[in-house]
């Protein structure tokens, strides 16, 4: 068993001074929890672009996870690829970056899976702070209890993980395709009702 901190650099999102523009020409990017699910990643279209912000320490990079410090649960999201512009994470995530000498035993996206069990949510929830909007600090998050197993058992449950993923994605679009074909026949329902009545007006 190990604490966060000693696998991971822990820092909160960045603090904007004023209110965030979106600024489409610009070239650095804000990641906010509108843009990102957990079983289709990050939407890059949706990002907020604001000026170009020199903190090259504080960009997003594949392999980081970014922990929602706010709310009633505190959802881990895996970053799987670069992003395609310099993005910074928005102030209400904590930003994880996994220490170099960690990635040879440990997988990013097993550790973001595991923050997303029910142990940790449990920690989490027991440790938060506020009356109306809960929050936990980061100094919560750097003492979280991480178990690592070998990686070969890490491995075979982010393969599990993806292929539930999948399933899920194969199950919303055969809803999807479902709903439009009820939706079309309804269609072609109310169009016959209508040639019926138009014929019945022409008698």
């Amino acid at each position: 068993m190990k604490y966060l901190s000693q696998l991971a650099r822990i820092r909160a999102g960045h603090a904007f001074r004023s209110k965030l523009m979106n600024t489409p020409s610009a070239k650095t990017g804000v990641l906010q929890m509108k843009d990102i699910d957990d079983t289709r990643g990050v939407d890059w279209g949706r990002v907020v672009k604001c000026e170009p912000i020199a903190i090259k320490r504080e960009w997003l990079a594949a392999g980081d996870i970014l922990l929602v410090a706010r709310g009633a649960r505190n959802h881990a999201y895996y970053i799987s690829e670069d992003p395609p512009f310099p993005t910074l994470a928005a102030p209400h995530f904590f930003h994880i970056t996994l220490h170099p000498d960690t990635t040879e035993h440990t997988l990013p996206a097993f550790l973001g899976w595991q923050l997303n069990q029910q142990p940790i949510q449990d920690y989490f929830k027991r440790n938060a702070e506020g009356s109306t909007s809960k929050s936990i600090r980061r100094a919560v998050v750097e003492n979280t209890p991480i178990f690592v197993p070998p990686l070969k058992e890490q491995q075979a449950v982010i393969g599990l993980q993806h292929s539930i993923k999948q399933e899920r994605l194969a199950a919303e679009a055969l809803i999807t395709n479902g709903e439009k074909l009820m939706a079309q026949i309804c269609i072609d329902l109310t169009q016959k009702a209508e040639g019926f009545s138009n014929g019945d007006s022409n008698d």
